[in-house]
């Protein structure tokens, strides 16, 4: 993955470089090429997240459910309450760690947070996932790096290009739209 974009780098560099006499070097390269190379290499990168959050889950032998998406979830306990549903106030608790296990946020105590879902202050895989869920239950949810942090992680905790793993509990839904 990381040598498919560091070959991709190298070669546009020479597709825009100088040669040693300083002639322009001509090729016939259009933003159309460009964007059909990027889009092939996160395609390949989308495929290698999912399926190390397939290896992720398997590895523990949790059912998981998938979304078009790409967020991969594993309700462990089921609530009984309300659904959230966009534009509803939620309160939820979470850790969360990478694949490897280390944990970014919420080692010594779970993290509390409110936020009405669908406002897109949250990362859109956390948005989505809690859209999946009722008051009560408990999840795994596999977020990849395209609805997480992307390239640049949370400039804190979570790495640059990372799946995060969200425990998260729905504790409560304060405000149904």
């Amino acid at each position: 993955m990381r040598l498919n974009l560091l070959t991709l780098s190298i070669s546009l560099l020479l597709l825009f470089s100088c040669s040693s006499n300083d002639r322009v070097v001509s090729v016939p390269v259009t933003g159309v090429d460009i964007t059909r190379k990027i889009a092939a290499v996160n395609k390949e990168l989308t495929i290698a997240d999912m399926e190390l959050i397939a290896r992720y889950f398997q590895k523990r032998e949790w059912p998981t459910q998938n979304t078009g998406s790409g967020l991969v979830y594993y309700i462990y306990k089921s609530g009984n309450g309300a659904p959230a549903v966009k534009e509803s106030k939620v309160q939820i608790s979470f850790t969360i760690s990478l694949l490897n296990g280390t944990v970014c946020y919420g080692a010594d105590k779970p993290v509390e947070k409110e936020f009405v879902v669908g406002m897109g202050k949250e990362i859109s895989g956390l948005e989505e996932a809690i859209l999946l869920l009722r008051e009560g239950d408990h999840a795994i949810i596999a977020i990849p790096p395209h609805l997480g942090h992307g390239l640049l992680g949370d400039e804190g905790e979570i790495p640059p290009r990372s799946t995060i793993i969200y425990d998260v509990t729905l504790e409560k839904v304060l405000q149904n739209k």
